[in-house]
């Protein structure tokens, strides 16, 4: 069974701070209201004192996810390879390996993430990506993907992930584009009819974007 975790490793390099700067530094921080540089000294453990240890967690807790941001690129390509998605606890496609649940473990302790997904094929769910989700001040509708780990018998290379994701997107594109081609002559053959119908309360479906499906 192969695994490959997609650690970040930029995550974890700390800058190192000359202990006579340390103070100089955390007033100038305090005083310019930089959230994000607080959060990055309490992951390196640099804190004014008299922080309370609930503070310096809430400082430390997700501020620094080591794993790979998914970009728009890559949720496609995934999407399209992996269209089935089921939330972490409840997939039973196949047994996840030790290393990935060591992961999970991991992620869980650390609390980076809101949710925890599975992506999967549909069909047989075999090579499957863990996927971690984040979603600021509990917003469900504003997301970032983490992906985290997959695992399969043989992991193919990106390169060709892109070229099957590609061969699948046109296959579903095509499908698409000729329903709506079908959709769109039907009204323009009978314009009239469309209108009754649509003022009667009747859904007229007329081609929209002609994008794969995806559960990203």
């Amino acid at each position: 069974m192969d695994v490959e975790v997609f650690t970040c490793e930029e995550a974890h390099l700390k800058s190192k701070i000359d202990k006579k700067d340390e103070a100089a530094i955390l007033q100038k921080i305090d005083d310019l209201n930089l959230s994000g540089q607080k959060e990055l000294l309490a992951e390196m453990g640099v804190v004014p004192d008299g922080t309370s240890q609930e503070e310096v967690k809430k400082l430390i807790k997700g501020s620094i996810i080591p794993f790979k941001k998914m970009s728009l690129e890559d949720r496609r390509m995934w999407g399209v390879i992996c269209p089935a998605e089921e939330k972490l606890t409840e997939f039973s496609g196949e047994l996840i390996p030790l290393r990935v649940l060591e992961v999970i473990s991991i992620c869980n302790e650390k609390e980076y993430f809101n949710e925890m997904m599975v992506f999967s094929e549909k069909e047989n769910k075999k090579d499957p990506i863990l996927v971690g989700i984040t979603h600021p001040d509990g917003k469900s509708w504003d997301k970032t993907y983490w992906l985290v780990a997959r695992w399969g018998e043989v992991l193919e290379n990106m390169d060709t992930l892109f070229e099957r994701a590609k061969v699948k997107a046109m296959a579903q594109m095509k499908v698409i584009a000729k329903d709506a081609v079908a959709r769109a002559t039907q009204v323009l053959d009978d314009p009239e009819s469309a209108a009754i119908k649509w003022l009667g309360g009747d859904s007229i479906y007329l081609p929209g974007t002609i994008s794969p499906r995806s559960g990203f």
